[in-house]
């Protein structure tokens, strides 16, 4: 179960999630000319573009088909600019 402090921390497209009853709940659109679901939810369907999308509830189970895993380095090399030469002392 999923609380409103949880909510309000996770990011999600805008009016992607709904409240009904107790339990928050993922919506995308449904398209009434295709029938086909599509998640964010837009103002056109994104197969057909039709205007005649609904709001519909997305499934809770699902198959992932890619994801991608970020690493940040936290050593930053100097930027050193090409144009600048070393000066060399002359003895």
């Amino acid at each position: 179960m999923i609380d409103q402090d949880a909510v309000s921390q996770m990011i999600f497209y805008p009016g992607a999630l709904e409240k009904r009853g107790e339990e928050w709940i993922q919506v995308g659109n449904r398209c009434r000319d295709c029938g086909k679901t599509s998640y964010p939810a837009m103002e056109l369907c994104t197969f057909c573009s039709s205007d005649r999308v609904e709001k519909a509830p997305l499934s809770k189970v699902g198959t992932v088909f890619s994801y991608t895993v970020t690493r940040l380095s936290f050593y930053v090399l100097p930027i050193i600019p090409r144009n600048i030469t070393r000066r060399v002392a002359h003895r």
